[in-house]
């Protein structure tokens, strides 16, 4: 085959390929990208496994491109969304950063904007929440007299919302996510609606049960009869918010078929990780202790490095989270001393309004050896934070292990006290953390202490979970 012959026919791939990127991962790149800037985007995919292997002789075209795709602010972007798609943090930061500098350079605005909210997007998710804070503070869209509209809009309130969500500022994010949500509803395309898939710490923050049903059903009508990797995440959203719902036999209905559709595409990271987690959250709540612990150690294992630091100390935490929960205690050590460790390194962990992020572990472990004194205590500190204990609904279950401890000992008003919020929430949430506890509160003669509507709502949900484990 000629050179000029292998060029049209790469041209040809090439479109095809950007075509199938922004169908199946949301990459918008058909529209504006050349044909040596889709060359490179090729090479760069094939690195990720996103691309199909090439044929071998036309591997030499590779070369054609290099020079140029350094200078391409289009092609940087697309490099950290894709990378992005595989939790590479840190790699996908080094080309958003040349992306800004390029567009700055070129004057476009716009995509300035754009590659700006993506950054934000980034070091949130890495942890650095106050050089995300300085770029998002000059992207309000909220603001009247403010430009930004289309992906702009739709970028930077999702990255207002995971801001939150990383900041422990839990009661705001779905508000947010409702924001978010009705730009993305005016935006009915897989390339919008990819980016951006609620993870399970959004998903379990008050008020988000109601958003996720609106989500799944936008995101079910964007994805069609095609079997696309945004379909998988849509039903393991799903599986998830129906899990915190205490729905499980729906949430292992959609767990099962984003399983089964995600074997369609090979390495899906973010699928994968989501499942193992939330597998091992249906194992805790049917006692199978084992299988639990086992599945996030192995979750933890795989912990992907480009995700970063931040993103370990958060596997970590969830980790020692179950292990806490199963009463495994030499685990819940390790976990303790290496959330402490990792922590060192993390400036934005600690804030005022979030001054000990592991009082809910030390009170479990102070409660497992018998410090029932100490565990209270530590609950109460824990409580008295507010909405920045909640991560991973441990607000409700520090109210359910502390009304335990507290009914343990002999104070049952303290005890209806601790307990009666979690009990005007719509769903057990965080309660699921400790089936038994809350089946055994439930089944408690509570003498008039806990209002009635309160205590049949409770013994509803211990009802729906069927026997204690």
């Amino acid at each position: 085959m000629s050179l000029r012959r292998r060029i049209r026919y790469w041209g040809l791939l090439c479109y095809r390929a950007g075509d199938n990127l922004v169908h199946n991962y949301g990459l918008e790149v058909a529209g504006y990208l050349t044909f040596l800037e889709l060359l490179a985007l090729f090479r760069a995919l094939d690195s990720l496994h996103l691309a199909t292997d090439l044929p071998d002789e036309l591997q030499a075209l590779f070369e054609l491109d290099a020079d140029f795709a350094e200078v391409s602010p289009e092609l940087h972007r697309v490099k950290a969304v894709a990378l992005w798609t595989m939790w590479e943090a840190e790699r996908a930061e080094y080309h958003l950063g040349r992306a800004e500098l390029l567009f700055q350079a070129r004057g476009d605005v716009a995509a300035l904007r754009v590659a700006r909210a993506h950054l934000a997007i980034l070091l949130v998710a890495q942890g650095r929440l106050t050089q995300a804070a300085s770029i998002l503070q000059a992207l309000d869209p909220f603001d009247g007299e403010s430009r930004l509209s289309g992906e702009a809009r739709r970028v930077v309130l999702l990255a207002r919302c995971w801001h939150a969500l990383e900041s422990c500022r839990f009661d705001a994010v779905a508000p947010l996510f409702e924001a978010q949500l009705a730009e993305l509803l005016k935006h009915p395309t897989v390339e919008a609606w990819y980016t951006g898939v609620p993870p399970p710490r959004q998903i379990s923050c008050r008020g988000m049960a109601a958003p996720m049903e609106r989500w799944f059903r936008g995101a079910m009508q964007v994805v069609g009869d095609r079997p696309l990797p945004l379909g998988v995440m849509g039903y393991m959203a799903r599986a998830w918010s129906l899990f915190w719902q205490g729905a499980f036999a729906e949430c292992e209905q959609h767990l099962a078929r984003a399983e089964a559709d995600a074997a369609w595409f090979g390495r899906l990271v973010i699928a994968r990780n989501h499942g193992q987690a939330l597998h091992a959250m249906l194992d805790l709540v049917h006692g199978r202790h084992e299988s639990a612990v086992a599945l996030m150690r192995l979750r933890l294992a795989e912990h992907v490095p480009g995700y970063g630091r931040w993103g370990l100390w958060h596997g970590i935490f969830f980790c020692s989270r179950m292990a806490a929960a199963c009463g495994e205690t030499a685990l819940l050590d390790e976990g303790l001393a290496r959330l402490v460790r990792e922590g060192a390194d993390l400036p934005d962990l600690i804030a005022p309004h979030r001054r000990d992020p592991l009082a809910g572990l030390r009170a479990r472990r102070a409660e497992l050896a018998g410090c029932r004194g100490e565990a209270i205590a530590l609950w109460q500190a824990l409580l008295a934070e507010g909405e920045s204990a909640d991560l991973l609904g441990q607000r409700a279950e520090a109210r359910l292990r502390l009304a335990g401890a507290l009914l343990d000992d002999g104070q049952p008003r303290e005890a209806a006290e601790a307990l009666a919020p979690a009990l005007a929430e719509h769903d057990p949430g965080g309660l699921l953390w400790d089936v038994a506890l809350m089946q055994r509160l439930a089944a408690q003669d509570w003498g008039g202490l806990i209002e009635p509507a309160a205590l049949a709502r409770l013994r509803g949900w211990a009802e729906l979970l069927g026997p204690a484990a």
